[in-house]
């Protein structure tokens, strides 16, 4: 008991922190809110004290604090260009987004995320993809220049490229959060609100995919050929390709909405930049998916768990699209 109410207390101090950015009216209300929320989740990291729980909150903890120097670094900065006419404020808005590149995990600073994924457990790693995304986003959003768009192809190229080889699922699911997040970044440069429509549909499907690995058990691709229940099978097929962007399913619409404004803006070598990789990360869901589909199960004990609510989450991503259509 006492457990899931610490549990329970970590988490709702988590969400106060991005509440106190969200509603920041200055840097360092920013940056305090931003330490609250680092805290609170290496809190709930060291849930279940061994050694792999330990050592990500250690990298977890270094990466952090060097990213959150050098951000209060470049806040100082800051005011002391505006104090000073003869300082390239510009220099330092950008030493601002290199600290929260850093403290995020995308490329080339995402060495640490992947590391970090492969240790922890399948709650932590939902967490470490969707919530503590948000407080970056908002400070990228903030801060958002030209220069954003060489970390955007930086991240979907090693997004893309990272996960073809890699038989860990959960590193898999690392290098697409990192490509998302390209997404994400360049959505910042369209209009404000972009960016949250598309961290609302990730987030949803990384909840459902997460959902599924957690409780059919599954951490390595082979794994997955000893599914034996059919419409669990067509469920995870359909969640990946979701996550891929197939269309018509729902991850294809906030990409297309994004490629739809670049292509207004004539930002074209970007914009086929970013679709040549999201065809390379739908590749590497497809290449999951065909032995998958073509091989024949193995029995195991983990045949038929929880389709009903599978059903539900496939019903989800067909159903979605449509109302996205109307809005």
């Amino acid at each position: 008991m006492s457990f899931n109410m610490n549990k329970m207390l970590f988490m709702i101090m988590l969400m106060m922190s991005i509440i106190i950015v969200i509603s920041s009216e200055n840097w360092i209300s920013l940056w305090m809110g931003m330490e609250m929320n680092m805290m609170m989740f290496m809190a709930i990291i060291a849930k279940k004290y061994n050694n792999k729980s330990s050592e990500s909150m250690m990298i977890y903890f270094l990466i952090q604090s060097m990213g959150s120097m050098i951000f209060i670094y470049s806040i100082f900065m800051n005011k002391m260009c505006m104090l000073m006419t003869n300082m390239n404020i510009n220099m330092y808005y950008f030493i601002m987004l290199m600290s929260i590149m850093l403290k995020i995990g995308t490329a080339p600073f995402h060495f640490w995320l992947i590391s970090m994924m492969s240790k922890m457990s399948w709650d932590n790693n939902l967490i470490l993809m969707t919530l503590q995304k948000i407080i970056p986003m908002i400070i990228i959003q903030i801060i958002t220049n030209n220069y954003i768009i060489f970390i955007v192809i930086m991240s979907v190229i090693v997004g893309a490229i990272g996960g073809i080889n890699q038989s860990s699922i959960k590193k898999m699911m690392g290098y697409s959060s990192i490509n998302h997040m390209g997404w994400m970044m360049m959505s910042t440069l369209i209009e404000n609100e972009m960016w949250f429509k598309y961290f609302i549909i990730y987030s949803m499907m990384t909840v459902f995919m997460v959902k599924m690995f957690k409780e059919m058990m599954i951490m390595h691709m082979n794994q997955l050929n000893m599914i034996t229940n059919k419409m669990m099978k067509i469920n995870m097929i359909i969640m990946m390709m979701s996550m891929g962007g197939l269309p018509p399913l729902i991850g294809f619409f906030p990409k297309w909405m994004i490629i739809n404004k670049l292509i207004n803006m004539n930002l074209i070598m970007p914009t086929l930049i970013m679709i040549m990789c999201s065809m390379l990360t739908l590749y590497y869901y497809i290449r999951i998916t065909i032995p998958f589909m073509m091989m024949k199960s193995m029995n195991n004990k983990w045949a038929s768990f929880y389709s009903n609510k599978l059903i539900y989450m496939t019903s989800m991503n067909m159903i979605l699209p449509i109302i996205m259509m109307t809005i």
